[in-house]
């Protein structure tokens, strides 16, 4: 293993407020910093910030390192407290202990985390940038909107009351909805009790999809029809190769021989399980990837939609107003609220 940095990385605690609580709720303020909890300079450009309300908290991140660094909660400080990552700009690998494999976390992806024995790493490769926002919540916040009528929301909430680990087996990329709502959460156009009831809303909205994401399709995995079973097992490894390899040119007589099985076989299951073929997902996923360069108001639509291989930006413009209800200029400078 390449020589690396172990930093410290708790969970955010949940603040309830007392008479001697002077810490003011639904604004972002600089994260207080232990001895020895923050990065050396040299090693690091990084800030933090906070915000506590009384049933969660959040935290945004900026930073990049010039070494190697894995994030870990030496001090165990929140491990009872689920929580949810949203990365708008990442190269991550966790780790679980006792495992050499790895959960592979890119920009604009996000996880969900519950690990009352504290025993994940985050490892992060020097020089990459990293920008994220963690939100932790109390248990009983959680339940009080899971869903009752959902078999995933009902085995979440249950392995939670048993201090089971619950963890994302793999990065889902963070949907338009959110992003917006990650958007009021860094940056709200209200102030005081509507402020606090904006970020509250926001953050069920991204919790609640988060989840749903995560773990709706991987309940459904535990089918007791083993043909039905296998076939989801094709599409959600289908799936985590296109992920990772949406920008290329694919094809179908080439997926199915990467995956061993018969094109018209691979486009049906596809079809049934999704509910879209194989490159209307590849569309969605380039226009996740569009949705995160278009946030740099540096970046020209005609470099975004060249990207993507459109020659014309208008058709570009077509394709993305199809998914999302706006053209890119729209989406760029449409308010959040």
């Amino acid at each position: 293993m390449s020589d690396y940095i172990t930093l410290d990385s708790p969970n955010v605690p949940i603040l309830r407020h007392g008479e001697s609580n002077r810490i003011p709720y639904g604004v972002f303020i600089k994260s207080p910093a232990e001895p020895n909890t923050l990065p050396d300079s040299e090693l690091a450009s990084f800030k933090s910030r906070d915000m506590y309300l009384p049933n969660f908290s959040i935290r945004e991140v900026e930073g990049i390192f010039s070494r190697d660094v894995v994030l870990k909660n030496l001090r165990s400080e929140g491990a009872d407290l689920p929580g949810s990552c949203l990365l708008m700009k990442a190269d991550v690998k966790t780790y679980l202990k006792g495992s050499s494999q790895f959960i592979a976390t890119k920009q604009s992806s996000q996880n969900f985390k519950f690990d009352p024995n504290n025993e994940y790493r985050h490892h992060i490769a020097a020089n990459s940038e990293l920008h994220y926002v963690h939100v932790s919540y109390a248990p009983e916040y959680l339940d009080s909107f899971l869903p009752q009528n959902e078999p995933w929301a009902d085995w979440v909430r249950e392995k939670i009351a048993k201090k089971e680990r619950v963890f994302g087996k793999e990065y889902q990329p963070l949907s338009l909805a959110q992003l917006r709502a990650i958007q009021t959460l860094t940056d709200c156009p209200l102030v005081g009790s509507l402020g606090v009831m904006m970020v509250e809303t926001s953050v069920t909205q991204i919790i609640l999809l988060q989840l749903h994401a995560l773990f709706g399709e991987e309940y459904k995995m535990t089918d007791k029809n083993p043909t039905h079973r296998r076939d989801q097992e094709l599409v959600h490894a289908l799936k985590q190769y296109l992920r990772d390899n949406y920008l290329e040119d694919h094809s179908i007589a080439g997926l199915a021989r990467q995956f061993a099985t018969n094109g018209n076989k691979l486009m049906s299951v596809f079809r049934a399980v999704e509910g879209k073929s194989i490159f209307e997902y590849i569309s969605d996923l380039r226009m996740q990837h569009a949705v995160h360069l278009l946030q740099d108001e540096d970046v020209k639509v005609l470099q975004v939609a060249r990207t993507f291989g459109y020659k014309n930006p208008n058709h570009f413009s077509t394709a993305f107003k199809r998914i999302y209800g706006v053209v890119p200029t729209e989406f760029r400078y449409k308010p959040t609220y």
